[in-house]
This record gives structure tokens, C-alpha cells and sequence, in this order.
């Protein structure tokens, strides 16, 4: 015999043959058949139930990024390069600088990497 059957007939103090057509009735519920139909109360405590809890509509929060200094200075001193320099560019934050060379378009993105991880 089953284990679940041996704990169901234990816990419920019902006969083998019941046992087995409970396991078969919570796989087909599990697998979305609809073997009773339930009342307007049973279904609104079965979503409930079934729920995860959490909010239907929760607002997605915003991640404010750490300004890098490091990365700030760098960047004015290419920016500051440029504007000695006679072309028209166009700085996009802390990590991007767009101008014009010889009738093209062209964007420098500066980009930190980070350090390796070291091994134990």
C-alpha cells in the first residue's frame, strides 16, 4: 500500500478504497477539473486561499543610482577637452559625450568595470 493512502486511512479514518479516490479527486482538482460546483462563498474563500497575498497593483520603485566621483571628474575633463577643441558636443549624464568629427556622429561611453572577484 501507498504511504499517502497508509496517512490518509490513519488521519481520516477512512477505508482504502476512499483513500485512493481522494488522491485521484486532488489530481484532477490540481489539473483544473471541475468535479463539484461551488457556491458563490466557496469560490470567493478558494481565490483567497490561492492568493500569493500581495498587492495587485504595487508601484515599481524608482533605483536612485550613486553618483561615482571618480567618474564625474573623468568626464568633465573630457568634456572640458572638448570645449577647448572647436566641435559641437552634446553630454548625456555622467557616462556619455556625443559630437560630430568630419561629418560623422560618434559617442564616447565611459564604463567602470568592475574589479575581479578574488579566489579563496
Amino acid at each position: 500500500m501507498n504511504k499517502q493512502v497508509e496517512h490518509l486511512m490513519k488521519t481520516l479514518g477512512c477505508t482504502e478504497a476512499e483513500a485512493i479516490q481522494i488522491i485521484k479527486d486532488d489530481e484532477a482538482i490540481e489539473k483544473g477539473e471541475k468535479l463539484f460546483e461551488q457556491t458563490a462563498e466557496q469560490k470567493k474563500a478558494t481565490k483567497q486561499m490561492t492568493s500569493a497575498g500581495g498587492s495587485k497593483h504595487k508601484e515599481k520603485t524608482k533605483r536612485v543610482r550613486k553618483v561615482d566621483a571618480d567618474k564625474h571628474d573623468l568626464m568633465d575633463g573630457i568634456c572640458e577637452w572638448f570645449s577647448s577643441n572647436p566641435s559641437d558636443y552634446t553630454r548625456k549624464g555622467d557616462t556619455e559625450v556625443t559630437f560630430e568629427y568630419l561629418g560623422n556622429i560618434y559617442t564616447i561611453k565611459l564604463i567602470k568595470h568592475r574589479k575581479p572577484k578574488e579566489e579563496k
